[in-house]
């Protein structure tokens, strides 16, 4: 009895270190709005995070990820219906969003992707959607991390917003 209480517990011990070496490749950013809505995260899966999709009008009703693998791929929207539709992707041929920019306050306002360079040193803004409401905000992932998605709370509109940093070798295609 004592001995598979010792193997029981060196294979929790076990997991809780492979538990905390995953957990060291991801990193989530600061949020950015307020504290209604429900929930989410959207983590590439395969690839990197490459673009966004959005809908919005004054505020950002809805948004999801774009990831690249050999070429854009559409994520589901988080959040409500309204407001125009739009996509926005990194340039280059292998593309990688490296954060976040906008503006929020109770809500996001604004929202929009800094993608890095070639040489992935510096980050260059994109396209942003939504209005001019709130306070301007600004999270780009570390150096040797990179977006792998998104995580906030929505209801009707994207209430918070953060980004999901991770390794760049775990998150890329080569990059």
């Amino acid at each position: 009895m004592q001995l598979k209480k010792m193997v029981v517990y060196g294979l929790s011990l076990t997991g809780l270190l492979v538990g905390g070496a995953a957990h060291a490749a991801q990193q989530y950013g600061t949020l950015f709005g307020g504290n209604g809505g429900n929930a989410f995260e959207q983590v590439c899966n395969r690839g990197s995070m490459s673009g966004l999709q959005v809908r919005a009008a004054a505020e950002v009703d809805s948004i999801g990820t774009r990831c690249y693998q050999d070429s854009p791929v559409n994520s589901v929207l988080f959040g409500g219906g309204g407001g125009s539709y739009g996509i926005s992707d990194c340039p280059g041929s292998t593309p990688l969003a490296k954060g976040i920019r906008g503006r929020s306050a109770v809500r996001v306002d604004k929202i929009g992707l800094y993608c890095t360079d070639s040489a992935k040193i510096s980050a260059t803004g994109i396209q942003q959607f939504g209005g001019n409401g709130g306070n301007y905000f600004s999270y780009t992932c570390g150096n040797g991390f990179s977006a792998k998605g998104l995580h906030g709370n929505t209801g009707s509109r994207v209430d918070r917003i953060g980004v999901v940093c991770s390794n760049r070798s775990e998150s890329s295609t080569g990059l």
